[in-house]
């Protein structure tokens, strides 16, 4: 195949995290094929998606750039986080890295409970810091991304955080007393 064409007419609504999954898949085909032409078709309607960085994500030239677009108290774009760049402002803080991700998960937190202060967005924050943390301590990945959004109109919050790393199963084999077989079993 010489050119894949990715028609997004069917598409009409594009919640966040399924526009952060999708990004990081397009991607990883565009990788394992760069010889193939990607083209895209059929997406200017998806005014959300461009504003939350999704088309620049995966590299089609429209919308934002990720982490470009403001967020607001109900939302959160898509972002990028290179691990790297968290080591070297803690170095350069002479603070461990997670102080780092403090404020990140606070205001993550804040907006999936509408709260300012308090115990839920202290354990959440705590929650969302726990999994950054795993990221950048077990995965191996280079990158991770997230997002948020609050619907007002249904009461309803959405968060995404996604990494390349080398999964949840391999992390903990390498851990002598811990045996798994299987994903699944790595999970539960």
């Amino acid at each position: 195949v010489d050119t894949c064409l990715f028609d997004f007419q069917q598409l009409d609504y594009t919640p966040p995290f399924s526009c952060l999954i999708l990004a990081i898949k397009l991607n990883e085909f565009k990788k394992k094929f760069p010889n193939v032409k990607f083209k895209a078709s059929n997406f200017k309607h998806l005014k959300y998606a461009s504003h939350i960085g999704f088309f620049k994500a995966f590299g089609l030239n429209f919308g934002k750039d990720m982490g470009e677009a403001s967020g607001s108290d109900s939302y959160i774009p898509i972002t990028e986080v290179k691990v790297k760049e968290i080591h070297e402002k803690s170095q350069q803080l002479k603070k461990h890295f997670n102080e780092h991700l403090v404020d990140e998960s606070q205001k993550l937190a804040t907006i999936l409970t509408r709260q300012d202060s308090g115990e839920l967005v202290e354990t959440l924050s705590y929650s969302i810091r726990e999994i950054w943390r795993n990221v950048i301590e077990h995965s191996k990945s280079d990158t991770y991304y997230y997002c948020a959004q609050y619907w007002q109109s249904k009461n309803q919050v959405e968060v995404g955080i996604v990494d390349l790393g080398i999964g949840i199963k391999k992390g903990l084999i390498q851990n002598p007393h811990i045996k798994v077989d299987s994903d699944y079993e790595a999970l539960a």
